[in-house]
């Protein structure tokens, strides 16, 4: 009875340890803490988007109401490296607006 009870114990905790590992890979897609969007986001896009999309082209990428609804756009394009025009993000910038996009886009 003791064996098969803490038999029983042992197999509960190792599969609910992979359920819960599972579950935080999966919502943070990789994603070691949450991106700020005023903190990292924010000086990415000032610095390497905003000198060309500034209201003279699409999408207009001033104040975070429309990049956040640019986001998805913004990810496809950085990840794939066709934007900036003018030379590619760093790994560490690209994974940031990755990140920051597959945690909601937050104003934060």
């Amino acid at each position: 009875k003791n064996v098969l009870f803490i038999s029983l114990c042992l197999l509960g905790m190792v599969l609910n340890s992979s359920c819960e590992k599972s579950t935080v890979e999966e919502d943070t897609n990789g994603c070691a803490e949450t991106v700020s969007f005023k903190a990292t986001v924010k000086p990415i896009i000032e610095s390497s988007c905003v000198g060309c999309h500034n209201g003279s082209q699409n999408p207009d990428l001033r104040g975070y109401d429309k990049i956040k609804a640019a986001a998805a756009g913004v990810r496809r394009t950085v990840v794939a490296k066709t934007m900036p025009r003018n030379g590619s993000l760093t790994d560490v910038q690209i994974k940031a607006i990755d990140c920051w996009v597959d945690q909601g886009s937050k104003n934060n």
